[in-house]
């Protein structure tokens, strides 16, 4: 269904609602996917644009479900209780949201579903978040220590950093999309501990 949507994609306006749901987009799964270790689980989020539902030579009832976001789409496979669970909101058109393992055969990227779930697509805080910080007091270890606090909190958040002189005049950078978080308070507690209790003011 990629490409072929006449008007809007039907998850446009929910691309922030996604990207807080998920640990990765579809996209980016695939392309590291090859690189992952065997058995790696990771949680994806989308429109399930196909069902295939299937029964086992042994009577067991399986399915082949078709989730895309707006960059690609993935096969997961649903087997076993993770299927019975599910079976009954397994539907086209429903946004889900699916963990499971890693599988590539034949250079091809799908997923075994180990979990599953209808989330409410409730609205996401997406402001930017400023770390204001004086210059003279960023080093290369607050520098890796930052990267290192971004990357557990993956969100729809642009991050901003104010560097400031002893003027008071703020030069500001713009992280890249990699960095965006979710803002919660786990995220600005470790900040603070490592730039002070001052540096999120707007936050």
């Amino acid at each position: 269904m990629l490409g072929l949507y006449v008007s809007d994609h039907p998850l446009s306006g929910l691309s922030a609602v996604l990207a807080d749901l998920r640990e990765m987009s579809i996209a980016q799964l695939i392309d590291r996917a090859r690189t992952m270790s065997d058995g790696q689980q990771v949680t994806i989020a989308g429109l399930v644009t196909s069902v295939d539902r299937r029964v086992s030579r042994k009577g067991n009832a399986w399915a082949i479900v078709t989730v895309e976001d707006m960059e690609s789409s993935i096969q997961c496979m649903f087997f076993g209780k993770v299927y019975e669970a599910s079976a009954q909101e397994l539907a086209i058109d429903q946004v889900v949201r699916i963990r499971g393992q890693v599988e590539v055969r034949d250079e091809t990227v799908s997923m075994r579903a180990t979990e599953f779930e209808v989330p409410t697509l409730e609205s996401v805080d997406e402001r930017p978040i400023t770390i204001v910080v004086p210059r003279k007091a960023l080093d290369k270890g607050h520098v890796e220590e930052l990267s290192n606090i971004l990357s557990r909190h993956p969100g729809c958040c642009q991050v901003r950093l104010a560097l400031l002189d002893d003027s008071g005049r703020a030069q500001v950078l713009t992280f890249g999309d990699r960095f965006r978080v979710k803002r919660d308070t786990s995220l600005f507690a470790e900040m603070k501990i490592v730039f002070g209790s001052n540096c999120l003011p707007s936050a």
